[in-house]
């Protein structure tokens, strides 16, 4: 497996780290060593937590409205 560690000085919680295994890649957070986001091999993502996008959202052609609401 790969771990990449890198040092942020303006977060309280000091070092992010980038992490490779078990046929997946992302983010883990700096405390606690648990995945906050990770792709794997077939494109597919896990968040922990929400998706802010400004703008819109394109999904397969579908043009999505971040000012509705429910969506936003």
């Amino acid at each position: 497996y790969s771990f990449l560690a890198m040092r942020d000085d303006e977060s309280p919680s000091g070092m992010k780290y980038l992490h490779a295994n078990s046929n997946v890649i992302g983010f883990l957070t700096g405390a606690q060593n648990a995945w906050i986001a990770h792709w794997d091999n077939s494109g597919n993502m896990q968040n922990s937590g929400g998706i802010n996008a400004v703008g819109g959202i394109n999904a397969g052609g579908a043009n999505l409205n971040t000012s509705v609401p429910w969506i936003a």
